[in-house]
């Protein structure tokens, strides 16, 4: 009942669809950070860099403990190799 009256409630209003996620969009996310640094800038951004690059869900970045982070170094860079566990892929990235 409670969704039928959700229904109704907006049935005569237009529905906005979400913009998909582009390289210029976490461009500008990046560009906030160099002019007002903060964490949860910084958090945000780089959850949505992770969900575009990896194709994840929030759900999959979510589950991510320190236990599924290494930090390593090869002769080409740094970089974080990811153990997602409990995803839709389950794999390693």
């Amino acid at each position: 009942m409670y969704i039928k009256g959700l229904k109704r409630a907006n049935a005569g209003k237009t529905v906005h669809r979400a913009e998909p996620m582009r390289p210029q969009i976490l461009a500008k996310m990046r560009e906030k950070i160099r002019q007002h640094p903060s964490l949860v800038t910084w958090r945000t951004t780089w959850a949505a860099h992770m969900e575009f690059v990896l194709m994840l869900c929030f759900d999959d970045l979510k589950r991510l403990t320190t236990k599924e982070l290494n930090f390593e170094e090869n002769n080409t860079g740094k970089f974080i190799r990811l153990k997602l566990i409990g995803t839709k892929f389950s794999v390693g990235y």
